[in-house]
């Protein structure tokens, strides 16, 4: 049931003493409630878990009091956007993403310039969406103020991005396709100057970036640009030095087994068995779709 994924949430986000307390006396009541009453009672405690409400009574379960200190707005902000993220992950947010209307705007204008967009993208939909879902969740952590990709493509993650959070993003893309510059033009004029897009070979354009602006630390590095092994591990060397020193770093099509999944998995399991990237996460959408999650380690190829 979704009232069991959504505990897990709960439990992600810190649930404390009294929210367990409740939480382990209404699952001893399971039989006593119907699936949609415990949907409703998950999302309450949820809600209340992170600060947003007061407790409600569940099926058969007593209301608990909290004397817990008031977090500030902008943390409130935060917290009601990951439960907002998590109840849409789980199937039980009606609110619509912001990203989601943006994108629609951003299609329709490259639709309206008469282009077509021929590269796969972030999709809210299907097996896919589990990746969008994974964006959308690091769009809204606060701790990520500076974005770095390579593969801007139509521009479909970094309108999530800076839609659904406040980080500054930096795009490398070959250019070669003309919705690309078009969509640079629409979320530009939609998010003035949060949005840098460099155009060019991204095995230059990376090194010529760090050397202009050294200052630039990059929270989230995602490398999602050309596919050939050399082009997928030069973007991860050239990116490790504009690695924050706590970041998290995300390469695109692996684990998969199409043919373009090859160079990506190759590149990126080479700098883990050199000891250069520590591996946290792997995930696997289906046989043409993945991502995988790490961290750049202390390492002679960048020391």
């Amino acid at each position: 049931m979704k009232s069991a994924w959504i505990i897990l949430c709960v439990v992600a986000l810190g649930a404390n003493a009294d929210d367990q307390k409740y939480l382990g006396h209404c699952q001893s009541q399971e039989g006593a409630s119907t699936a949609l009453e415990e949907d409703a009672f998950a999302t309450n405690l949820l809600q209340h878990s992170i600060g947003l409400t007061a407790m409600h009574p569940g099926p058969a379960c007593p209301v608990i009091q909290r004397e817990d200190k008031v977090p500030s707005m902008i943390e409130l902000r935060h917290r009601a956007h990951v439960a907002e993220q998590l109840l849409k992950m789980a199937g039980l947010s009606t609110k619509p993403s912001d990203a989601d209307s943006v994108i629609r705007q951003l299609e329709d204008t490259i639709n309206s310039a008469g282009q077509v967009i021929n590269e796969g993208h972030t999709v809210n939909e299907g097996m896919a969406k589990t990746q969008t879902d994974q964006y959308d969740l690091w769009a809204s952590d606060a701790a990520v103020k500076t974005v770095c990709e390579t593969g801007f493509n139509a521009g479909h993650s970094a309108a999530r991005f800076l839609s659904d959070g406040n980080a500054h993003v930096y795009e490398f893309d070959i250019g070669d396709h003309d919705y690309s510059h078009t969509a640079e033009r629409f979320l530009t004029s939609k998010f003035q100057d949060r949005l840098k897009v460099t155009w060019g070979d991204s095995t230059k354009t990376l090194l010529q970036f760090h050397a202009q602006h050294p200052d630039i630390k990059c929270d989230l590095v995602i490398v999602d640009g050309g596919h050939d092994v050399q082009i997928a591990d030069a973007d991860l060397r050239n990116f490790a030095p504009m690695a924050a020193s706590k970041h998290l770093v995300a390469i695109d099509d692996t684990p998969c087994k199409a043919h373009y999944c090859a160079g990506p998995t190759s590149a990126w399991k080479n700098l883990v068995q050199l000891g250069c990237i520590k591996e946290l996460r792997q995930v696997s959408i289906d046989t043409c779709r993945g991502f995988t999650m790490g961290q750049y380690t202390p390492c002679s190829l960048w020391q």
